[in-house]
């Protein structure tokens, strides 16, 4: 885990804010990875238990780190309430990236997730147990990654995914996502190899960044169309559901008009015809919905194309339409919102 840049500005920016919204440390993993790994270890109880308390030791030494962080970079805040230019504000971000050159600093998180790691695997003891090691191993990089911060989608893990909607054990898909964990590890290693705040700064490491990144979507895109050919059709719209929300997760992430209509759709006393009403809405919305996200996703994806291959020139262009592909949302969920508010007044009124 990578210690955030701008979670520190905005820690020494918005001291009473930063805690709620953003973090300079954030730990990667939690309890629920650490049962599966568990699992795939074949542990017994009290093997599983010990695990467990390691996860609390493991949160309680992140917390610290974090505190030990802010503390160093404390110096480097303004006064309350005064502002910074842009210039300004550059000249801060890097004077913090410069406090945080000790490895013992930057390198601590990488330290204690490995931690974790080891004395998880510590627990395995039986030779069947050693067996699945490497699954571990691979499953921690693949948790680290999709922890961090990723605009583009391409930290989403498929094994996860499969296991959330219980689809492992369709035709041959458990075969395919051993094959899926095997090639994607390499990219989850590169994309895990520790950088230092100031290497962050560095157009060329960003430029490195996204290059993997671009190399980690084509596999999941791959991997996830192979799944979708080993499953029932009953099931396949919620893999096709799950792979945009997580490839895509801006445009495809469930709106506040998809929020509001699954507590719509749960109210008591809703009559067969406005079951139908609903419907008709749900339907108009995701019509109208339907060609701005395509735009706004292939608008992504030519972003992080244009990154990792360094076409600047249009740039600007796909940032455009990526703006303007926000903003056409925005505005047709607020439409969308409205009507489905006052079909709930109406419903309300008629009880």
């Amino acid at each position: 885990m990578r210690i955030s840049l701008v979670g520190l500005v905005i820690a020494c920016l918005c001291p009473c804010a930063a805690g709620a919204q953003q973090a300079a440390i954030e730990a990667a993993i939690d309890a629920d990875d650490v049962r599966y790994y568990a699992e795939l270890l074949g542990l017994d109880e009290e093997q599983r238990q010990a695990a467990i308390e390691y996860v609390v030791e493991y949160h309680e030494a992140m917390q610290q780190a974090e505190r030990e962080v802010r503390e160093r970079v404390a110096a480097f805040a303004p006064e309350p309430g005064e502002g910074l230019s842009p210039g300004q504000l550059a000249t801060f971000y890097e004077g913090i990236a410069r406090s945080l050159e000790d490895p013992d600093v930057f390198m601590k998180p990488e330290r204690i997730e490995r931690r974790l790691l080891a004395d998880v695997i510590a627990l395995a003891e039986a030779p069947a147990q050693r067996e699945a090691v490497q699954r571990v191993e691979r499953a921690w990089r693949r948790h680290r990654v999709s922890a961090m911060e990723d605009l583009h989608g391409s930290a989403a893990d498929l094994v996860e995914m499969a296991r959330e909607l219980e689809f492992g054990d369709f035709g041959a898909i458990g075969e395919i996502l051993l094959e899926y964990e095997a090639a994607i590890d390499p990219v989850r290693s590169d994309q895990l190899f520790p950088l230092s705040p100031q290497d962050m700064l560095d157009p060329g490491q960003l430029e490195w960044i996204h290059e993997l990144a671009l190399k980690a979507k084509k596999i999941n895109i791959e991997f996830a169309g192979r799944i979708q050919q080993e499953l029932p059709a009953s099931s396949q719209v919620h893999w096709d559901r799950a792979v945009r929300e997580a490839f895509w997760p801006e445009p495809y992430a469930r709106s506040r008009p998809q929020r509001f209509i699954g507590v719509l759709r749960r109210s008591e006393g809703l009559t067969d015809a406005n079951r139908e009403q609903l419907d008709a809405i749900v339907a108009r919305y995701e019509e109208q919905a339907a060609p701005i996200n395509r735009d706004w996703a292939a608008a992504l994806d030519a972003a992080l194309h244009a990154w990792a291959a360094h076409e600047w020139d249009g740039l600007a262009e796909i940032v455009e339409t990526i703006n303007e592909s926000r903003e056409a949302r925005r505005v047709l969920d607020r439409e969308f919102q409205r009507e489905l508010s006052e079909f709930n007044r109406d419903i309300q009124s008629r009880q």
